[in-house]
């Protein structure tokens, strides 16, 4: 919580910190190692080290798959993030694997705004 509280006033390298010391608790393992990651990558792209926080988001869905609303998240995060890196061939990928899961992903917002996401980027292509 408190990470999140320093991420909305901006405070990178503060919030960074709390998310870390999350991770460094294997027995936390589970549904909080997902929420610390992201939290990691938003403020990488918050200091718009888009590059890391890809990495860190693309861990989300390929480790965390059970959580579905932070895999959702880090999808549509990763191509934005791959957009700002103007990889719009990597972004479209990305978004494009996302909509493989329909079933795990539509009821969250965003799907549908990675929807939108996919046309535009696909018009860049």
């Amino acid at each position: 919580m408190m990470g999140d509280i320093y991420l909305e006033q901006k405070k990178f390298k503060e919030a960074e910190k709390c998310y870390k010391s999350i991770i460094a608790v294997r027995e936390w393992k589970g549904k909080l190692w997902p929420r610390a990651l992201y939290g990691m990558a938003m403020c990488n792209v918050g200091q718009r080290q888009y590059a890391k926080a890809c990495v860190l988001l693309e861990r989300i869905y390929l480790m965390y798959s059970f959580y579905k609303h932070w895999c959702a998240k880090a999808y549509l995060q990763r191509a934005i993030c791959l957009q700002r890196l103007r990889e719009y061939r990597k972004a479209a990928e990305t978004l494009r694997e996302m909509m493989k899961y329909k079933e795990d992903y539509s009821k969250f917002d965003e799907w549908r705004e990675a929807k939108r996401e996919l046309q535009k980027v696909e018009r860049r292509i």
